[in-house]
């Protein structure tokens, strides 16, 4: 894990990974939702927007990407 955040309403957790992916999970029952494959390096920050639909990554391989959750 190299970063990590909770969604506005605190029902999921998103964690950036080594590997270039983010994990989505649910925070009451820590069931991984999703994994989103989203760089080719490892995602060193990630950001969810305040209405909780957009995830912001930046990654080691030199690009920002922003996504709809």
């Amino acid at each position: 894990m190299r970063a990590a955040t909770i969604s506005p309403d605190g029902r999921w957790l998103a964690i950036a990974r080594g590997t270039g992916t983010v994990s989505l999970h649910t925070i009451d029952t820590s069931t991984e939702i999703q994994t989103l494959t989203v760089h080719r390096r490892a995602v060193d920050a990630l950001s969810v927007s305040p209405d909780g639909v957009w995830l912001a990554t930046i990654s080691a391989d030199g690009t920002t990407r922003l996504w709809t959750l």
